[in-house]
């Protein structure tokens, strides 16, 4: 691969550059070679312990290949090494979440957006943690936070759709929901928490457009088929609604 020689040859005037190591691992992992693009990321981070951005490469390519204690303790790593650095916690947020740690997620999701407070980005993160640990209000508070510093940001009007839900503010939270969807009208999850808060308020065909909706874009989602199946038995549809569930069951 012409990238691969690219790398090859600067390694060869500089055998210490690490960039190169980064790079060659970015193009490995991109081939498919797992295990020679994991050797390279380890490289990288070995000659430079302070770019923070092999790290998040390899702790990604970790998590992605389901060894996620190893992300957890090569961010954990990087924390150490580059301590004020947003992005690296965000990324151990997302291993954190996976592993169950909602405590530590929550830790460090307050961090970043110290560390970032004009980036929506972690903003909405601390606002997604909030959720996860079931701090609802405050989690509104930050999201609409978000949604002041940028409007445009779809996610943000999502997550606060989300939170709204869950503190029973159906009329404030199908708005988000709504406004998000405008925003950016391919995220299946979006049309999930529209379709949840219709078929909450009984309203089960705009729910059931909804969820095929949501269905279209993410076709072999499990639970897009549970909550296909759940609206059409709420319209007495029972034979549609059965179906749906053996396609969730197939897909499981």
């Amino acid at each position: 691969d012409e990238a691969i020689e690219v790398c090859r040859d600067a390694l060869r005037l500089q055998p210490e550059y690490a960039s190169a190591y980064a790079v060659m691992g970015q193009t490995l992992w991109k081939m498919g070679l797992v295990e020679r693009a994991d050797e390279a990321y380890r490289t990288a981070i070995r000659l430079d312990p302070a770019d923070p951005a092999a790290y998040n490469d390899l702790a990604f390519l970790l998590k992605t290949s389901g060894r996620l204690e190893e992300a957890h303790e090569v961010l954990e790593a990087g924390i150490r090494n580059t301590p004020e650095n947003a992005d690296i916690l965000a990324t151990h947020g997302s291993v954190l979440e996976k592993q169950g740690r909602l405590a530590q997620l929550l830790a460090n999701s307050r961090k970043a957006a110290q560390l970032a407070p004009d980036d929506v980005f972690h903003v909405v993160n601390l606002g997604h943690a909030l959720i996860k640990g079931r701090r609802f209000d405050e989690a509104i508070e930050v999201l609409r936070g978000a949604v002041r510093l940028d409007p445009k940001y779809a996610r943000a009007h999502q997550k606060l759709g989300l939170a709204l839900d869950l503190c029973g503010q159906d009329d404030e939270a199908l708005a988000a929901d709504r406004q998000a969807a405008s925003l950016d009208p391919n995220d299946a999850t979006t049309h999930v928490n529209i379709g949840t808060v219709l078929m909450e308020r009984r309203l089960g065909e705009e729910a059931l457009a909804s969820f095929r909706e949501a269905l279209r874009l993410q076709p072999d989602d499990f639970f897009g088929q549970v909550n296909l199946a759940s609206v059409l038995n709420q319209l007495g549809r029972a034979e549609e609604a059965i179906a749906a569930c053996r396609r969730a069951i197939r897909i499981q």
